[in-house]
């Protein structure tokens, strides 16, 4: 058995390697040939980069979007020329550790300035093909199936709405990253026939990662609960049965490292929530009221009222907080921060239903959308390409979007049919239909967060997050129809040993040779 055992190991090893390599390879080629291509910054980079000390290498009064500035140099800045929207109030955001990292790289690669994004665009290359070859190795099934994940993770990632992140001093590229990463990590942990403190760890450490490279990934804490509070137990055999003192001691002791893991966890999502600058949440909620909520009301003058503004305001309606026309500087905008909260924006749509489907209905059609606006170029001016040009170079997962353009209740739908396939796989003892649980979970909830903060504007460039999650809806789907059919092609009976979860007590008997033996198993 142990000589099986290694060989299986061996197997799936290379196959892990092999795969990782090969990803890595193709992202490489598809980021760089034949030439580099990322994404402008319109505003969003530099408030973050210039935590740093970089500033973009470009004069002032040329344009940022028009193309790729891939070159960062290191820069004093004094008062507000720093910061949320020229406030000087700090932003943080985990990307900011890949950023450092790339800091380090550029002149190792031979790159110009402080920063060049191309670095960074080779550092996220390596951890995503890592991180495709981790999950390969970690899912249960035959090879064929890990090829199969392994071609397809790859495709999302090369997409052309999802690669030039990579190459861009946004912080989407490190919650893909995180994101990618809390997969392998949580499926290792949930096949653990054992309490792995390091397992927990791991996951601890990428979960944090991924709730703290925006505000918004906050919404993803469902499912780092689920995987931390809901996995395999420790093993159980014909001695101990459910009723002994020893099954409930050890319960509760492998229970209490994932319950504190939980909560240090909370504490990230507040600490995160904390930190959000104060312009940030002004702007959130001035979107809502002004280019949201207002625009297209049967009755402006009520919904105001609501919030308990002043009626005039409703001349805003339309209008960006920094546009001509704003009302900001009007006395009867005075308090609005106060009278209008996250909180009281939640009352609105819950007290105004046929408000809340249109809300539903419209961000449904930005979710389809996929692609970002046209004035972020994915091309640097040396390439001759026009100012504003978008990369097309990969469309897989772009071309799977048209679909639920044409119809976007489809994605709907995707996720309604996600979540009940995932349950009834998790209450089967499913650890990959767990994992798909708790992403459809936070799929949903990113979706409602992206629509009730910042509503209508820049929605489409906001919900790249839930269309990324919901494609990776579909690898998972196929870990959980591999994990299935090992189930069922193996049968051999004599076998005591189980492993429990809170769902179902699975025979180890009922899964193949090979998926028996477990990475952490001695």
């Amino acid at each position: 058995m142990s000589t099986h055992a290694g060989t299986v190991e061996q197997h799936r090893t290379r196959t892990t390697v092999l795969i990782g390599l090969v990803s890595t390879t193709v992202l490489l080629l598809r980021m760089f040939v034949p030439g580099p291509v990322g994404l402008s910054d319109q505003g969003d980079g530099h408030r973050l980069l210039c935590q740093l000390g970089l500033a973009n290498d470009v004069a002032w009064n040329v344009s940022q979007s028009s193309f790729v500035r891939f070159t960062w140099v290191s820069h004093v800045f004094y008062g507000e020329t720093c910061g949320a929207n020229g406030t000087g109030q700090p932003v943080y955001s985990s990307q900011l550790l890949l950023d450092r990292i790339a800091t380090w790289l550029t002149p190792v690669l031979g790159l110009p300035g402080s920063l060049d994004l191309r670095a960074l665009a080779v550092l996220c290359c390596v951890v995503a093909g890592a991180a495709v070859g981790w999950l390969v190795h970690e899912m249960r099934g035959a090879r064929f199936a890990r090829v199969v994940v392994g071609v397809v993770v790859t495709l999302i990632l090369a997409d052309s709405g999802i690669a030039v992140y990579f190459a861009s001093p946004y912080s989407e590229g490190g919650a893909f990253l995180g994101l990618l990463l809390l997969l392998p990590a949580s499926l290792r942990l949930l096949h653990s026939r054992r309490t792995s403190l390091a397992a927990i760890v791991t996951v601890l450490a990428i979960g944090t990662f991924v709730l703290a490279s925006k505000t918004q990934m906050v919404t993803f804490l469902p499912l780092l609960l689920l995987v931390l509070l809901v996995r395999p137990g420790q093993r159980v055999t014909g001695g101990q049965v459910a009723g002994q003192p020893r099954w409930r001691t050890a319960r509760v002791r492998r229970r209490a490292a994932g319950s504190l893991a939980c909560l240090g966890l909370v504490g990230v999502v507040v600490a995160t929530l904390s930190a959000e600058p104060p312009r940030f949440q002004e702007l959130h909620v001035y979107k809502q009221v002004f280019l949201t909520i207002l625009p297209g009301s049967p009755d402006p003058t009520g919904d105001l009222q609501f919030f308990g503004l002043d009626p005039s305001l409703a001349r805003g309606s339309g209008i960006d907080i920094n546009g001509p026309g704003s009302v900001v500087t009007d006395p009867a905008y005075a308090g609005f921060t106060d009278k209008v909260t996250s909180a009281k924006v939640v009352e609105f749509y819950l007290t105004h239903p046929a408000r809340t489907v249109g809300l539903v209905h419209q961000g449904l059609d930005y979710a389809a959308t996929f692609r970002l606006s046209s004035y972020l170029a994915s091309y640097p001016e040396a390439s001759g390409n026009p100012a504003g040009t978008a990369d097309h170079r990969v469309e897989v997962l772009t071309e799977v979007f048209t679909v639920f353009k044409a119809l976007p209740l489809l994605l709907l739908i995707v996720w309604i049919v996600g979540l009940v396939r995932f349950s009834v796989a998790a209450r089967r003892g499913s650890c990959a239909g767990l994992l798909g649980l708790g992403l459809t979970l936070s799929i949903v909830t990113q979706f409602g967060a992206v629509l009730l903060s910042e509503g209508y504007a820049e929605a489409i460039k906001h919900m790249i997050v839930v269309d990324y999650a919901t494609a990776l809806m579909f690898p998972v789907a196929i870990m959980v129809w591999t994990e299935r059919r090992a189930r069922r092609s193996f049968d051999r009976p004599g076998t005591s040993t189980t492993v429990s979860t809170p769902f179902v007590r699975t025979e180890l008997s009922d899964l193949p040779a090979r998926d028996r033996v477990l990475p952490d198993t001695p």
